[in-house]
């Protein structure tokens, strides 16, 4: 409970003090929630950054799987096109059997059986058998007149003995 006071002065007196009790107990509040702010505004600052730099981390491992699959896939593609151009060169200069042999019936005499014809390497090999010697030559002959079998060459000729004489033969066309 108050006093009753009715001197003035000292009742204004008492009343000053009572206000700057207060008013020190509000500085000490205030300047106690400033420290507080102070103290804790750092805080908060770190850790905005932490979670900046955790989220900056978070984005940098998902590129650098990005940037690992995208290394995998360049490669894979240029193993692709490697590849490609293999097949493309390979279809280039892949020279057709039936190309090579077409027209070879024609120069081919009556009486000559041609046995095996095989393309090794650029080379033509044929095996036959004939009745006729002259036959060979003449075979070889008309093939040396063309333009695509001008390297023809017989490369052997056997006798082979037996109830009618027949010759087997190879030739070699480069």
């Amino acid at each position: 409970m108050k006093e009753l006071n009715l001197i003035p002065y000292e009742l204004k007196k008492k009343r000053d003090k009572e206000i700057s009790a207060y008013r020190a107990i509000l500085y000490g509040i205030i300047a106690i929630f400033i420290i507080l702010v102070m103290l804790y505004i750092p805080n908060i600052v770190l850790n905005y950054y932490i979670s900046e730099r955790n989220q900056l981390k978070l984005a940098i491992d998902d590129n650098n799987s990005v940037s690992n699959e995208k290394g995998n896939l360049i490669s894979e593609i240029n193993s692709y096109k490697i590849y490609t151009e293999k097949i493309d060169s390979i279809k280039r200069g892949k020279i057709l059997l039936s190309d090579k042999i077409r027209g070879i019936q024609k120069f081919v005499p009556k009486d000559l059986t041609i046995k095996t014809l095989t393309y090794n390497n650029k080379v033509i090999t044929i095996n036959g058998t004939t009745n006729n010697y002259n036959s060979i030559s003449e075979f070889v002959a008309n093939l040396q007149l063309t333009d695509n079998y001008k390297n023809a060459r017989i490369n052997s000729i056997t006798n082979s003995q037996g109830a009618s004489s027949s010759y087997d033969f190879d030739i070699v066309i480069n």
